[in-house]
């Protein structure tokens, strides 16, 4: 039949017996051609556990078009039906997806969030966060497409000659006695580039006054 789904998908069995579930007195004649439309207000009213997880009233505009894609097509046709275009990018002016990719491949790792406000001060309007997703990968203009990775980057500090180089670091330390003064210190530590693939940890001046 047109509109049927060939198949039901297993995901879909949930939501086809769900709406099946509602609607059986209407489906099994329980409830008389006179008194459907105020049985299909009542289950409105009522809130209902979804197969999604979601605790909410079922509309009553899906109530009767499910009703009549029942029996139309069948109990398949109670399955969610996939989007025609899903995938495609919904439909967006010219210069504001010009202006979307040209602000994504101008620094890669702006988010939805920073790239709407560029287009909010740009054009006066943004985009869903799914379809601005949608038009990036249309494009090829996503994070990893641009060359954006997150592994670590790990580098090994070595030198040619000893003491090519030195770098010192300074941390807080425990408090000293210095005359009848008691005095935070600070501890002193400096890294020396001793051969070409060897670093090792000197200890200079180990407490250090914070003040004279």
């Amino acid at each position: 039949m047109d509109g049927e789904p060939q198949a039901l998908r297993p995901k879909d069995e949930p939501w086809a017996f769900f709406w099946f579930d509602l609607l059986e007195p209407v489906l099994t004649r329980q409830v008389s051609p006179g008194e459907v439309n105020r049985f299909l207000k009542n289950l409105a009213r009522r809130k209902r556990l979804f197969p999604s997880g979601a605790l909410r009233r079922p509309s009553l505009s899906t109530l009767r078009r499910k009703l009549r894609r029942y029996r139309k097509d069948g109990f398949l046709a109670l399955a969610r039906r996939p989007r025609a275009d899903r995938a495609v990018p919904r439909a967006a002016a010219p210069e504001i997806v010009a202006s979307l990719l040209d602000l994504k491949r101008e620094q890669p790792r702006r988010s939805h969030v920073a790239l709407n406000r560029f287009l909010e001060s740009l054009h006066r309007k943004t985009l869903a966060r799914s379809t601005l997703y949608r038009w990036l990968k249309w494009h090829g203009a996503t994070r990893l497409k641009l060359g954006v990775v997150r592994k670590k980057v790990r580098c090994r500090w070595t030198m040619e000659h000893t003491h090519d180089l030195w770098l010192a670091d300074f941390e807080h330390g425990p408090f000293v006695l210095v005359g009848d003064d008691v005095r935070p210190s600070r501890l002193c530590a400096v890294i020396v580039g001793f051969l070409a693939a060897v670093d090792f940890l000197v200890p200079l001046l180990p407490l250090l006054p914070d003040h004279p």
